[in-house]
C-alpha cells in the first residue's frame, strides 16, 4: 500500500522534484484526510480516491491567503486567495462564491458533455473552443480546450482528465489534471473502451500543463445555494513570463464569480416567469 505522498510522487508526476506537491505545503494529510468520505468507490481508482481526498484538504487549508473581496455575507461573498508554491514559480489561485443552485444541479451541467462549450464561455472570456474527446465511465471525462492569450503570445491549448465524485454524501469534486498516454491508456484499458484520439496541437498553439486544478462543492446555508470554491495552478510552457502566467491563473478565480452571475441570472428569470401575471397572460407554460 501506498501512503499519499508515494502516491502522488509514482502516479501523479512523472518528474517529482520538478513538479508541485500539495504536501509540501499544507503539511501532512493524515488527520483531516481520514475525515473525507468519497462516495465513487465504484468508478474512482484508490489513487483517484486518494487524490480528492487530498484536493478537499488542500482547499480547505488554513494557508490560503485573502487577496480581495471578503466572505461575511453570503449574498455577495466572491473572494479570491492565492498561496505560494515553494517548489514553482506559478502561484496556486483560488476564487470562491455562493452559487444559486445546488451541488447536485451544478455537478450535472458539468457532466453533461453536451454543454461543455456552453459553459465554458460563460466561464472564461480567454476560451476559444474546445470539446470532451471522452466519456470513459460516468465519472470521467478527456477534455480538451484551447485559450486565447494576448497579443505576442500563442494560445494556449490544454488535455485534461475530469474526475467527478461526490464527497462525505452531500458535497461533490470535479477534479482536473493534465492526462498523458499511459493514464489514457490505463482509463481505456479499466472500462473496456476504445482508446480516443488526442488530436494534434493546432499550428501555432501551444500546449500547457495543469498540474492539479478543480472544483469543490459544498450545500450552502439554504437548501437551493451551494458553496463553491475553484483552484487552480496552470504551466503556460513555451517562453511566457511568470508574471503574465500567473495573471492567467489570477483571471481564473473569476470563473466562480461568472458561475455565480451566471445561476443568479437563471434564478432570476426563474422566479420571474413562475409570477403569476406571466402565466395569466400565457407567457409561461404549466
Amino acid at each position: 500500500d501506498l501512503n499519499l505522498a508515494e502516491f502522488l510522487r509514482e502516479f501523479l508526476y512523472p518528474s517529482w522534484e520538478q513538479r508541485y506537491s500539495i504536501i509540501a505545503i499544507i503539511g501532512s494529510s493524515s488527520g483531516m484526510e481520514n475525515a473525507i468520505h468519497c462516495d465513487e468507490t465504484s468508478y474512482l481508482s484508490a489513487a483517484e480516491v486518494a487524490k480528492v481526498k487530498e484536493f478537499v484538504q488542500f482547499v480547505e487549508s488554513p494557508k490560503w491567503q485573502l487577496r480581495r473581496g471578503d466572505r461575511r455575507s453570503e449574498e455577495d461573498d466572491f473572494a479570491v486567495f492565492t498561496m505560494r508554491d515553494p517548489n514553482s514559480p506559478f502561484i496556486w489561485v483560488k476564487g470562491f462564491a455562493t452559487v444559486e443552485s445546488t451541488v447536485d444541479d451544478i455537478l450535472f451541467t458539468m457532466a453533461d458533455i453536451e454543454k461543455f462549450d456552453f459553459f465554458m464561455r460563460i466561464l472564461d472570456p480567454l476560451y476559444r473552443d474546445g470539446d470532451v474527446l471522452g466519456m470513459p465511465s460516468p465519472k470521467h471525462q478527456v477534455c480538451r480546450a484551447a485559450y486565447t492569450l494576448p497579443p505576442l503570445f500563442a494560445d494556449r491549448e490544454f488535455v485534461w482528465l475530469n474526475v467527478m465524485s461526490k464527497v462525505n454524501g452531500d458535497s461533490a469534486v470535479s477534479l482536473c489534471w493534465t492526462a498523458e498516454g499511459d493514464e489514457l491508456d490505463e482509463l481505456a484499458t479499466r472500462f473496456g473502451c476504445d482508446r480516443w484520439i488526442v488530436p494534434p496541437v493546432r499550428q501555432g498553439d501551444v500546449r500547457g500543463a495543469i498540474s492539479l486544478s478543480g472544483i469543490y462543492l459544498e450545500p450552502g446555508n439554504t437548501p437551493t445555494r451551494s458553496r463553491v470554491s475553484y483552484a487552480v495552478q496552470i504551466d503556460l510552457k513555451g517562453w511566457i513570463p511568470h508574471f503574465l502566467a500567473n495573471w492567467v491563473a489570477d483571471g481564473q478565480a473569476y470563473n466562480v464569480w461568472r458561475a455565480r452571475n451566471y445561476y443568479r441570472e437563471r434564478k432570476e428569470k426563474d422566479e420571474d416567469l413562475r409570477r403569476p401575471e406571466r402565466q395569466e397572460t400565457g407567457q409561461i407554460l404549466t
